[in-house]
């Protein structure tokens, strides 16, 4: 990012621009990471025969003595399911917030009465 450059006019990012930035990729990069897992794990514990099922998915696949790995996410389908329900349930990443223009909303309205 520091030696980034407008295309238009050469100039370098402020360091203004550089520090929203860098929050930008924090914020995409860890929260919607937590969110998932804060959701996956109210859902299961919400959810007692799902936890019995997954936990027994787990113990078969992986055993008790062992970290999962790469190799072993082919053989988790019910836990790739309750991860996939729950971000149904609740999306991570749910609301953005950016500077609209006036006439935004109303090119909004307009296309979704076009999809109809």
């Amino acid at each position: 990012m520091l030696s980034a450059r407008d295309k238009g006019t050469g100039a370098a990012l402020t360091n203004d621009q550089v520090a929203a930035q860098v929050q930008s990729f924090i914020v995409a990069g860890y929260e919607p990471t937590a969110n998932t897992l804060t959701f996956t794990v109210y859902c299961i514990a919400t959810h007692p025969e799902v936890e019995k099922r997954l936990v027994a998915e787990v113990d078969e696949v992986v055993g008790r003595n062992r970290i999962p790995n790469e190799a072993d996410l082919e053989r988790l389908p019910y836990t790739e399911a309750v991860l996939y329900e729950a971000m149904r349930l609740y999306p991570p990443a749910h609301i953005t917030s950016r500077l609209v223009q006036p006439d935004a909303i109303e090119r909004c309205r307009v296309n979704i009465l076009w999809s109809r």
